[in-house]
Parts: structure tokens; C-alpha cells; sequence
């Protein structure tokens, strides 16, 4: 259940600040410098609040479905224009909606107990997937925390593309440096509106989304999700993949 897993989460967590905190408090009886001590307690602070949201989440999904056997969707492939959603409960997959607020796919973290903490940190370094009514459709295969590089592989595990990001260059604004079919493009999100356009690739908008849209899903920022090309092509995938990267990117924002 969703629920036990981020409760296990939660404790591994919490024990490893209770180990932090411990070998803090015995440094301070031991009379050692402040400034030898404080990234310690901070590290372990901020550890057990991790781990009360890990609590949080575990009670708010003890009554809630195991969401990863979602398997009813609409066809993606004939649309280009999407909206894209963390999940109501299990909040570590993201749900892909066609402009019509049909289900056409999800993006999900694959095996890794790091994936319990996507919540809270967004694409840690293991592997993503998109699947689609006809199955899997690309992996996102992500490396680094900091300078990320993400490989985007087809559904045949061929390499089509990459998206990097530095994480210093992202603290406010979407930064990403995009890589296909010998193409290079860079590009930084609007601050205020969190617009993003890069031509060939993706374009977000927030400014022409349906009313019934807005409705349906009871946000009042919604965003439009654009891929430029279809997604038979390479330029296609690498752009729902980067609209899911920066979907996870400004999750709650």
C-alpha cells in the first residue's frame, strides 16, 4: 500500500536524524567547537522534516488505492496538447490529460526507494517512465542531483535526446539546456507566469486554457502543456519529456 510505503520511508528517515542528532549531542558534551557541530544538527533537522511529511503523506494515503496499476487510458499519439498533474493520493507519479481532460498516459519513477521521496524532491537519479495506452512509451534515465543529465530513451531503449539542468540555475526560473537529433536548445521559463517556449520543442502557456479545463481540474493557474511536433517523432517524445520534467519541476507551485 501507498501508505506503508512512505511510512517506511518516514522511519528510515527519522532513525537516520535520531543517529545525526545523537552524534551531534555527543560532540556538544564533548566540548567541540559550535561551528563543528551546527551543519550536523541542521542536517538532522532538516531530516526529521522530511520525515513528518513522510507522515503526513503516509496518513493521508491509508485509505487511498495503490495507483500504479493504472492502466485505462485514451490514445496519446493523435494529440499535442496536454495538461499534466501530480496524482491525487500516491503525489510520486505525474497523470497525463489530453486538452479534453481525458487520461492519456502517467509518468512514474522506477524501482528505487528513492522514489518515496520524489514528493519532496523532484527527479532523483534513477530511471522514469511514460507509458501510454499502447504501453511504454520512453524512459527517462536520469543521472547527477545537482548538474542533472537526463537521457531519454524510445520505446526500443534507443537514445533519442537529452535535457540538462543546473540545479543553481533553476532555483528560480525553469533552466534547461536541450539535446536532439544534433539540435541544441537552451532556455529559461518566464518568472513571473512560468511561460516557456522553445521553438521546434515545447511551448507552456497559462494564458488560453479552457474555462471548462479550469473547471474540471480546480486550478486556477492552469497550464497548457504544447508539444511542436507529433509524437511519432524524436523532437515529439523529447518534448513530452521535458514537459514532464518541468511539470515534476513546478509541482505545487
Amino acid at each position: 500500500m501507498i501508505s506503508r510505503q512512505f511510512l517506511l520511508s518516514a522511519l528510515g528517515i527519522s532513525l537516520l536524524a535520531l543517529l545525526i542528532l545523537s552524534i551531534t549531542v555527543f560532540m556538544w558534551n564533548r566540548g567541540e567547537p559550535l561551528q563543528e557541530i551546527i551543519f550536523q544538527f541542521l542536517f538532522a533537522a532538516v531530516l526529521f522534516g522530511i520525515s513528518g511529511l513522510l507522515f503526513y503523506k503516509a496518513y493521508g494515503t491509508k485509505n487511498s488505492d495503490d495507483s500504479e496499476n493504472v492502466t485505462e487510458y485514451t490514445d496519446i499519439m493523435p494529440f499535442k496538447r496536454f495538461l499534466i498533474h501530480p496524482e491525487v493520493h500516491a503525489i510520486n507519479q505525474l497523470i497525463i490529460y489530453n486538452e479534453y481532460g481525458n487520461m492519456v498516459g502517467r509518468l512514474f519513477p522506477g524501482q528505487s526507494w528513492l522514489k518515496y521521496l520524489e514528493p519532496l524532491i523532484n527527479f532523483l537519479p534513477f530511471k522514469h517512465y511514460i507509458e501510454s495506452e499502447n504501453g511504454h512509451l520512453m524512459t527517462l534515465d536520469v543521472r547527477g542531483f545537482f548538474n542533472k543529465k537526463i537521457f531519454i530513451l524510445n520505446e526500443s531503449g534507443h537514445k533519442i535526446g537529452t535535457i540538462r539542468q543546473n540545479f543553481f540555475k533553476s532555483l528560480f526560473k525553469f533552466h534547461v539546456i536541450i539535446e536532439v537529433n544534433g539540435d541544441r536548445y537552451e532556455t529559461n521559463s518566464d518568472v513571473l507566469f512560468g511561460e516557456l517556449e522553445i521553438e521546434n520543442i515545447v511551448k507552456i502557456n497559462s494564458f488560453n486554457v479552457p474555462v471548462e479545463i479550469t473547471e474540471r481540474f480546480k486550478r486556477f493557474s492552469e497550464r497548457l502543456f504544447i508539444i511542436e511536433e507529433k509524437l511519432e517523432t524524436d523532437e515529439g517524445k523529447v518534448g513530452l519529456a521535458v514537459l514532464c520534467f518541468y511539470a515534476a519541476f513546478s509541482r505545487g507551485k
